[in-house]
């Protein structure tokens, strides 16, 4: 994603099941937009998928750790 252009070449790019931002650097997560958009012809989409905050929240778990006799912590 970081490396990948092709530029205007495609009609569409697709960023599907939210699978965007989770660079460390978020120079990264330019360059990956920059990418995207070199990478499409002149009035080509570029389409984010990714989970509104509502379905989050019902949907993420708070974390379970649990300390055994041996000084392992599972989580």
């Amino acid at each position: 994603m970081r490396q990948f252009v092709r530029p205007e070449t495609f009609d569409l790019v697709l960023n599907m099941f939210t699978s965007f931002g989770y660079f460390d650097n978020r120079t990264d997560d330019l360059t990956v937009l920059e990418n995207m958009f070199t990478s499409l012809q002149p009035g080509g989409v570029c389409l984010i998928d990714v989970l509104g905050k509502e379905v989050l929240v019902r949907i993420l778990q708070p974390t379970i750790s649990d300390h055994l006799p041996d000084c392992t912590t599972l989580i």
